[in-house]
């Protein structure tokens, strides 16, 4: 190097019979080539981690996700840029993303990735690089990463107060003999008709017995001519009356793309929009004559609450 360095001056006298200017731009030399070598030799220890697991936010909550990068202080601050890439499972979208910030004397530096709000769905993030500029601001040195998160956003779910309150009208004055009645629906024994309400009301009801209740109530799920736009809404509609049914103690099974899942339980809702969001939901479940809820979302509601508020029990 020493050699380099006086044959580079020699070089430089000779042409432009400047022997101190040689010596100058060989030092400059010098630098940028240390820099970059020490610059590399860095990379091997700078690290990125993240909390590990799935993060869990609501549609509508701004979703953050933290990670840390270690390895290596400076004297002087050095800006540093995180790129990543978001991949939603649902929507089948890859976004390119990045986050600069400067590393200095501290051994350990936090990193907040603000990823704003955020649409229902299942995300995967795939930390790519890590970068930063060497003591001189002319060279990037760069770390490839091998490091993987996720984050679950929740559909929104409404209250269905308005159904509560359809519920009590309609059993008004009847729960006090029976201990369950419920409004009729296709398919329902007619040995199960309550006829003195059906007398006075003109409306019908069923004894709901302890077995019956017990049943599953079937739901099945499809995208199948949904625009993208509206997949949040589709899934607010379902949520909405899913956990509606499972307060009121119905179980259900779920059917969606070539799965089912039985549900019974709100504890269950972050694993079974898991499954919901990386499954192909273009797909028809085929379920024959089987009773079933199908959650529709037709185009003449503008809004998740528009349908809602127009369902029947």
């Amino acid at each position: 190097m020493y050699l380099f360095t006086i044959l580079f001056a020699i070089f430089y006298w000779i042409i432009y019979g400047n022997w101190i200017g040689g010596c100058l731009v060989t030092s400059l030399f010098l630098v940028l080539f240390f820099s970059i070598y020490f610059s590399k030799k860095d990379g091997n220890v700078m690290k990125f981690s993240f909390k590990e697991g799935t993060q869990i936010f609501v549609e509508g909550e701004k979703a953050e996700f933290f990670g840390n990068f270690s390895g290596k202080t400076f004297y002087n601050q050095r800006e540093a840029e995180l790129v990543y890439f978001v991949k939603a499972g649902l929507r089948k979208k890859k976004k390119r993303c990045s986050v600069k910030f400067f590393v200095g004397s501290k051994a350990s530096e936090e990193i907040s990735l603000k990823l704003g709000v955020l649409a229902c769905d299942f995300y995967e993030i795939e930390f790519k690089t890590l970068k930063w500029k060497d003591v001189t601001g002319v060279y990037t040195a760069k770390v490839e990463l091998n490091a993987c998160g996720s984050i679950l956003v929740l559909p929104k779910r409404y209250p269905l107060e308005f159904m509560e309150e359809k519920l009590k009208k309609r059993t008004q004055g009847f729960f006090s003999d029976y201990d369950g009645i419920r409004s009729y629906r296709p398919g329902d024994r007619l040995s199960n008709i309550h006829w003195k309400i059906f007398a006075g009301k003109r409306e019908l009801y069923v004894r709901e017995y302890e077995e019956e209740k017990k049943t599953p109530q079937k739901i099945a799920l499809t995208l199948h001519g949904v625009s993208p736009k509206r997949y949040s809404d589709y899934f607010s509609i379902f949520y909405s009356l899913s956990a509606f049914f499972i307060e009121h103690g119905i179980s259900q099974e779920i059917y969606f793309g070539n799965r089912s899942y039985f549900l019974e339980s709100m504890e269950q809702y972050e694993e079974l929009f898991y499954f919901i969001f990386r499954e192909s939901l273009e797909h028809v479940p085929e379920l024959g004559k089987r009773k079933v809820i199908w959650i529709h979302l037709d185009s003449k509601y503008k809004t998740a609450e528009d349908a809602l508020y127009d369902m029947e029990l």
